[in-house]
């Protein structure tokens, strides 16, 4: 019912508080970018994200068959392989996916340029100590070995380059984006204009979901598709 950022200031025994304590205590500049992360805005945005992958049900192993996609191994009965693109500090995304995936995570590989939200994430790590592997990199752009994944996430397109790097991924994983219209913040490089903007720009050409959202002054565009 309620956001993230109601539990942190109403339950003080939560990870997420425990979080912010360390934030207050290492980097309080810090601290308005950690209730940012937890915002209304913040939640909904990843709750609808994860909500359309639960419906689609493409996390489930007897639907792979079923669709006939080909994710570049046999089936789904092996451990999901992710990577979250401009992954911030990680949570309350890492969670939400968690719940939708129902235990077949094996790695999520987050990249993120920015070294102290890194160091946040890694108290999250800490805290929630997930049963799988979790690997923190740099610049997702920099990366040039080919490598095998079932998902991409990034809820943050308009900070970046479009995501076209298909040529470094085997087998078609699922990229599940988000971007928006708030063209007025210098660090929003590349807002669209409406979602098949957000499709076109990433080369997507099989589109599983797609759809709008109005937030607080902005619209949020979201696809889930594939490059094949």
């Amino acid at each position: 019912i309620y956001g993230y950022r109601y539990m942190v200031e109403k339950f003080r025994d939560t990870h997420y508080y425990k979080v912010l304590k360390f934030i207050r205590n290492n980097f309080p500049e810090y601290e308005d970018s950690f209730f940012d992360s937890i915002s209304d805005d913040q939640y909904e945005s990843k709750k609808w994200l994860c909500g359309v992958l639960k419906d689609l049900k493409i996390t489930e192993p007897k639907q792979v068959e079923k669709y006939c996609i080909d994710t570049g191994v046999a089936g789904w009965k092996y451990p999901l392989l992710i990577d979250i693109v401009g992954s911030w500090f990680g949570w309350p995304l890492i969670e939400m996916i968690d719940k939708v995936a129902a235990g077949r995570i094996t790695t999520i590989d987050c990249f993120d340029i920015d070294e102290t939200s890194k160091k946040i994430m890694a108290q999250y790590k800490n805290f929630f100590a997930p049963e799988y592997n979790i690997t923190q990199h740099d610049d997702y752009f920099d990366r040039k070995e080919i490598r095998r994944r079932h998902f991409i996430f990034c809820t943050s397109c308009e900070h970046m380059d479009d995501l076209v790097n298909r040529q470094y991924y085997k087998g078609n994983p699922f990229l599940c984006l988000q971007s928006n219209n708030y063209f007025g913040l210098k660090e929003h490089i590349n807002c669209v204009n409406n979602v098949d903007e957000l499709i076109k720009k990433n080369k997507i050409k099989k589109v599983w979901f797609k759809g709008e959202k109005q937030m607080t002054g902005y619209k949020r565009f979201m696809v889930i598709g594939q490059w094949e």
